[in-house]
């Protein structure tokens, strides 16, 4: 049976997040996670994009995941270096939900324990009769 092409996924990542527990660099941690992110094995679907900022600065890095017709889902306190693989294998869960919405004894530590929060999908415009 041929799998069935899953709907595009945005990831949103802060590129100017902040981490105390992290040496100072060149880059702040949100970007070294973009970079990551950007060189990683993810799913075909998924599309990356930096931001400047998500307000979530004292519980960076942040990242968004959305789709039009699914959950999005906020999630903070990543750490770019030893919650990488969790967060890889999140996004996958999320990418293949239906609905965004991952079981919870499906769901990875990381985002069980850092859900910023968690933005229902929007509902389809009604027609509107002049």
């Amino acid at each position: 049976m041929a799998e069935t092409p899953q709907a595009s996924v945005d990831m949103l990542v802060c590129k100017t997040c902040k981490r105390a527990d992290l040496p100072a660099a060149d880059k702040p941690p949100g970007e070294q996670l973009y970079d990551k992110l950007t060189q990683a094995e993810l799913p075909a679907a998924l599309r990356i994009q930096s931001v400047a900022c998500l307000s979530n600065c004292s519980n960076g890095c942040t990242v968004i995941l959305r789709s039009a017709e699914r959950w999005t889902y906020i999630y903070g306190n990543i750490n770019p270096e030893s919650d990488f693989e969790q967060l890889c294998m999140g996004i996958d869960g999320y990418v293949k939900s239906h609905d965004g919405i991952v079981p919870w004894r499906e769901r990875v530590t990381l985002f069980k324990k850092n859900c910023v929060a968690r933005i229902p999908p929007a509902l389809p415009q009604e027609d509107k009769a002049e």
